[in-house]
């Protein structure tokens, strides 16, 4: 069999309003599989990111604005008996792009270009007209990215893409304030970071860099932002997490040089390899966790070659295949429809040949989620202003083996 097939997605367009077909739909239903293997609702603006709610009733969708015709906000999703339902749009969230969950289920974190917001999942649910509880406000547009919580719900980190940092954020007492007082902790330097994942154990963090600064020594010869001129190679950076909750020094304790700007990170469900998009690079490099802390001259394990300025990365059932969004955001045809690669685990050393398939995709697609369960991926096509869900049981039975 080829080393390269087409993964048969079929298209299943769902546009129905609020108050639709979904409201009856009882909660063990949330996660039936559609009919076909892809669905798609079309969104009043262009998502950044989905999350779904651990039940798998509820998806959150944050949207941006960078066109009139567009509209910024967060778009509130019902699912159900394999079919999809947009309920309402929050507006009152800022510039919303990266998202977190907490772990209980009833905080919804938002990270907005100049802002933190928190607001209520309860309320977001049952349509209170005051579901944001507080915010952490910047004093000018820092590029808020990115954000993630431990599981205990105590730290949130925040990557701000044009402050040079990541906040550390003491969870715990910004909630016991009624949100009135957010607690930062300290600020971890990164030069244009965004992602923010914690290894399993939580014990650190992980952190794509764009760039570097020259402390670090590296080559200047990365295509520069706006084709300005070049800079240095990006990284993705470990942090020691109990140091920076402590606001100690020295909580940068591993960083490994890769490629021309890092976008996203991905962890195996073990923890012990690590992944990032290279989106000038066009590839997907996969490092051993260990070595980067201990030995990163030796820590890169593989080089794959996937699509156009890739994105989005996830490894899905468990850990045995890789997905890559392929964005091609900055070409002249970035409005026509890319793919997701199809990386097979098990052959990573093989290159190119370790890309075992593709998924057909909208315009610019951007962010990967996947629901508690497992089923079914999250997939948001930021140029084509829809969410996809595609359920991983199908791809996997038509992907080579």
């Amino acid at each position: 069999m080829a080393d390269k097939v087409k993964v048969a997605a079929a298209v299943f367009a769902i546009t129905v309003g609020a108050g639709g077909p979904l409201t009856a739909i009882a909660q063990s239903d949330c996660n039936q599989p559609a009919a076909n293997t892809t669905t798609l609702l079309d969104l009043p603006g262009n998502p950044f990111q989905a999350l779904s709610t651990k039940d798998g009733c509820w998806i959150f969708v944050s949207m941006l604005q960078p066109r009139r015709d567009s509209k910024k906000g967060l778009a509130v999703v019902r699912r159900g008996g394999g079919k999809l339902e947009l309920v309402r749009v929050v507006e009152d969230v800022g510039d919303p792009a990266g998202m977190a969950l907490t772990h209980d289920g009833r905080l919804l974190i938002i990270a907005a270009r100049d802002r933190v917001k928190f607001l209520d999942v309860a309320r977001l649910i049952s349509g209170d007209r005051h579901p944001v509880l507080g915010e952490l406000a910047e004093d000018k547009p820092l590029g808020l990215i990115e954000a993630t919580v431990t599981a205990n719900d105590s730290l949130l980190f925040v990557s701000y893409e044009h402050g040079a940092s990541v906040a550390v954020i003491d969870l715990y007492r910004t909630r016991q304030s009624s949100f009135a007082q957010p607690v930062v902790l300290g600020r971890l330097a990164a030069l244009v970071p965004v992602s923010v994942v914690l290894s399993p154990d939580e014990r650190l963090l992980y952190v794509s860099a764009m760039t570097s600064p020259p402390a670090f020594g590296w080559s200047r010869d990365c295509p520069g932002p706006g084709g300005g001129d070049s800079v240095s190679k990006g990284a993705v950076l470990v942090f020691d997490v109990a140091r920076a909750a402590a606001g100690e020094g020295g909580a940068l304790i591993g960083k490994v040089q890769a490629g021309c700007s890092p976008v996203r990170v991905a962890l195996s469900p073990g923890g012990d390899t690590v992944y990032t998009t290279v989106r000038w690079d066009n590839a997907v490099l996969a490092f051993d966790a260990r070595r980067v802390v201990t030995d990163p001259e030796h820590a890169l394990l593989a080089r794959v070659p996937v699509g156009m300025e890739p994105v989005g990365v996830l490894p899905v059932n468990g850990g045995s295949t890789i997905v890559v969004a392929n964005s091609h955001r900055f070409a002249s045809d970035a409005d026509g429809n890319q793919t997701l690669s199809i990386i097979d685990a098990a052959r990573l050393g093989s290159g190119a040949a370790a890309v075992v398939g593709s998924i057909p995709a909208g315009a610019f697609p951007r962010e990967l989620e996947v629901t508690s369960d497992g089923r079914t991926l999250l997939l948001t096509t930021f140029g084509s202003r829809t969410l996809e869900l595609i359920d991983l049981a199908r791809v996997r039975e038509g992907a080579p083996r």
